[in-house]
């Protein structure tokens, strides 16, 4: 187990690369922008995997332990962070109700 930086809370979280247990992420997203969808790998580096356009949907597979980063496609900015679980989590997307051009998972 790794510990990793949140960029979205500040918080610590932890990870593990080491798992060989196969699991799904679907996002949906509800918002009216693009959201991308990254991986971060055990140097910190991210790679985009996809690019989820408003009103569609992705099923990302992965690894339980291993950590995504969703970003606003425009300024790149991190909201949330998501580290695999067990089976298929569902992570939707839609915009704040109360912060101005931002975006939250429900």
């Amino acid at each position: 187990m790794i510990k990793l930086h949140n960029p979205s809370t500040g918080e610590e979280v932890l990870v593990n690369y080491n798992s060989s247990e196969p699991c799904q992420i679907h996002i949906v997203n509800k918002s009216s922008q693009a959201i991308a969808v990254c991986w971060l790998d055990e140097n910190k580096a991210e790679t985009e995997y996809a690019k989820v356009q408003p009103g569609s949907s992705v099923l990302q597979p992965t690894f339980v332990g291993h950590p995504w980063i969703l970003r606003d496609s425009i300024k790149r900015r991190p909201f949330y962070m998501h580290v695999a679980g067990q089976g298929t989590c569902n992570l939707i997307i839609q915009k704040h109700p109360k912060q101005h051009n931002s975006l939250e998972v429900v």
